[in-house]
């Protein structure tokens, strides 16, 4: 059985991070109310730096992940959880992205990611999957 890469878990980490400081900075933007969450990435900005700094390095290749902003992916989260993988509703929330960078982004960068597994377990307890 071969071992796990553990580069391969630090980019799942990394991308989780950011996933959740892109859900986070735009749920601040439209949201009155700042949970602990919340405020611990304006009380701690380095916790956000420091995600942020290691996936923009000029060092690190470029990724499909790269082209999507924390708005868009935000907004990708709100469409998949709404419509699941019907690209063009989808894309009705966010009309800059084409259909096929919605999949691409889906199978390329959401799957690998853990909340991919909780959105994946909520679809199937509401009968969805």
């Amino acid at each position: 059985m071969k071992a796990e890469d553990p580069s391969a878990e630090k980019k799942i980490d990394l991308i989780d991070k950011h996933f959740r400081i892109c859900n986070d900075m735009y749920l601040m933007s439209v949201s009155p109310k700042i949970d602990e969450r919340f405020e611990r990435l304006v009380t701690e900005p380095n916790v956000a730096r420091h995600a942020i700094e290691v996936l923009k390095s000029k060092y690190r290749k470029s990724e499909v992940l790269d082209a999507w902003t924390p708005l868009d992916i935000a907004l990708f989260i709100a469409g998949i959880t709404r419509f699941g993988r019907e690209w063009e509703s989808v894309k009705s929330i966010i009309p800059h992205k084409s259909a096929p960078e919605l999949s691409q982004f889906y199978y390329t960068v959401w799957k690998g990611s853990r909340m991919y597994h909780h959105w994946k377990r909520n679809r199937k307890q509401r009968g969805l999957e």
